[in-house]
C-alpha cells in the first residue's frame, strides 16, 4: 500500500499502570530538581556527564513519565477525540493557529478557527473568529416574549432553531455575523413580529406557524441576514397582463365586501345602493331614499308600468292610477226607450228581478258618494219610483215601474259624485 504506513494501534497509554511517583514522574515545564527531566530542558546536562565526572544517569521514572504523557495524547487522538479550548494552551502558543479544530463544551459541535493567533474561547459569547463547521441537533429557544434574544454560540451553531413563547412585544433573534444558513421555526404566540438578524445588521421576518414541514430558511453574508427564497418581484396591476400580477381594486373590494353574500342574506331590506359615478367612473354609495328620488327625476316611463291604487278621495301626492281615476270620477247609468237598462263603468252591475224593476249595484269600498238623479228626452210621461240603499261596502239604486214600457222614450241618469 502506497503512502505512509498505517501505525499500529496503541493498546493504552505507555506506563498507564506505573505508580506515580515511585515508577512514574510528572514532568514539569522547567527543571526543579538537579538531574531530573523537564519539558524546557529535557534530560539536563548532568545526565549526559560521566558518573566519574559527577554526572547522574537519567531517572527511569522520568522516562516513564515522558512516554506516558506523549502516549496519552496519541491514544486520545487514536480514540477519535478532538480537544476542547484551553486558555493555557492558547497562552503558551500565543493563540490558536488559523484552521484549528476544537470541540464545543457540550460535545455536539466542532469549532473552526478563521483568525490566526486566536486566544478567545469559542464557547463563550465573546468569542471571535470561531465558526461552527458541524453541529448536531436543534436549538430549542423557549420563553421568547419580545425584545432581543442573543443566541449562545452553542445555540447559533445548530442549523435548526425552534422558537417558542408568548410574545408581548416584537422580538429579535440575534444571530452571529457568520457566512452560513439556518432553518428557523416560529412557534411563538401573540400578535407581534419575530425578526432574525445580526446585532448590527438587517434581518428577516419569521412568520408564525409552518412547523417542521415549512421552516423559514435564512442565511448570513457576514453582516446581514437574508431569506433563502427571495420574495417574487413581479409588478402588480388592477388590469393584469401576462407580465403583471393581478391585485384587487377599490371596486373589487366593494364587490367582494357587499356583493359576495351568502343566500341567507339575499332578502335583507335594502338600505343603500352602490352606483357608478358618471363623472369619474368610481363606485359610490347612496341611500335608498336618495336613490329613489334621483331615479324619478324627469323620468319617462314606457311599457305598462303599474302602481298601488290609492283609496278614493285621497288628495295626497301619491300616483293616481287609472283605477283610482275611475273610482274618483262621476259614474252614471241610463235607461233606453226600449226599456233596457245599461250601466257605464265596470264597477256597476244591474239586475232585473221583475218587470219594470231594476236594481243597480256599485261596490263602493270605503269611499263615500253623493247621488244625483236627472231626466232627459222626456217625450212621454215618465212613471217610476226611485230609491237608494247604502250598505256596508255597496249601495244599490232601485227603479220601479209597473211595466218596462212605462219608461217610454225617456232617458234618465243617476250620478255618483265622490265626497272628498
Amino acid at each position: 500500500m502506497s503512502g505512509a504506513p498505517t501505525p499500529q494501534a496503541l493498546p493504552s497509554a505507555f506506563g498507564i499502570n506505573a505508580v506515580d511517583p515511585t515508577y512514574k514522574n510528572s514532568i514539569p515545564n522547567t527543571t526543579v530538581v538537579d538531574g531530573r527531566a523537564s519539558f524546557s530542558l529535557g534530560f539536563p546536562p548532568k545526565t549526559m556527564t560521566p558518573i566519574i565526572a559527577g554526572g547522574v544517569p537519567p531517572f527511569g521514572q522520568d522516562v516513564n513519565g515522558i512516554l506516558y504523557m506523549l502516549s496519552t495524547w496519541a491514544y486520545y487522538q487514536q480514540a477519535g477525540e478532538v480537544p476542547h479550548f484551553s486558555s493555557t494552551v492558547a497562552t503558551a502558543i500565543t493563540g490558536y493557529a488559523l484552521g484549528t479544530l476544537l470541540r464545543s463544551t457540550d460535545g455536539a459541535s466542532l469549532w473552526f478557527n478563521i483568525v490566526d493567533g486566536n486566544v478567545t474561547n469559542p464557547d463563550s459569547g465573546a468569542s471571535v473568529g470561531w465558526v461552527p463547521i458541524e453541529s448536531y441537533g436543534l436549538a430549542a429557544i423557549a420563553g421568547v416574549t419580545g425584545g432581543a434574544t442573543t443566541l449562545t454560540p452553542q445555540q447559533a451553531a445548530k442549523s435548526f432553531i425552534v422558537l417558542s413563547g408568548a410574545l408581548v412585544s416584537n422580538a429579535q433573534i440575534v444571530l452571529p455575523a457568520h457566512v452560513r444558513s439556518w432553518l428557523i421555526i416560529n412557534n411563538c404566540s401573540g400578535a407581534f413580529t419575530v425578526t432574525a438578524k445580526t446585532a448590527s445588521g438587517t434581518g428577516v421576518a419569521i412568520p408564525t406557524g409552518g412547523g417542521f414541514s415549512q421552516p423559514v430558511g435564512v442565511y448570513g453574508d457576514g453582516t446581514n441576514i437574508y431569506p433563502v427564497v427571495t420574495p417574487l418581484s413581479i409588478p402588480t396591476d388592477v388590469a393584469p397582463t401576462g407580465n403583471t400580477y393581478p391585485i384587487r381594486s377599490a371596486a373589487g373590494y366593494i364587490y367582494a365586501t357587499f356583493f359576495n353574500m351568502s343566500g341567507a342574506a339575499d332578502n335583507l331590506a335594502v338600505t343603500n345602493v352602490i352606483y357608478e359615478n358618471g363623472g369619474d367612473g368610481f363606485l359610490r354609495k347612496m341611500s335608498q331614499a336618495n336613490f329613489r328620488a334621483q331615479l324619478f327625476v324627469d323620468a319617462v316611463l314606457t311599457g305598462v308600468p303599474t302602481a298601488p291604487t290609492p283609496t278614493p278621495g285621497d288628495s295626497s301626492t301619491k300616483i293616481a292610477t287609472t283605477a283610482f281615476v275611475n273610482l274618483s270620477k262621476s259614474t252614471a247609468g241610463r235607461v233606453t226607450a226600449a226599456g233596457a237598462f245599461t250601466v257605464g263603468p265596470p264597477a256597476w252591475t244591474v239586475s232585473r228581478p221583475a218587470t219594470g224593476h231594476y236594481i243597480v249595484t256599485h261596490n263602493r269600498g270605503s269611499a263615500n258618494y253623493g247621488v244625483t238623479f236627472a231626466l232627459a228626452n222626456t217625450t212621454t210621461p215618465f212613471r217610476f219610483q226611485f230609491a237608494v240603499f247604502i250598505f256596508a261596502d255597496t249601495f244599490e239604486v232601485y227603479i220601479y215601474s209597473s211595466t218596462d214600457s212605462a219608461y217610454g222614450n225617456n232617458d234618465f241618469t243617476f250620478t255618483l259624485n265622490p265626497i272628498q
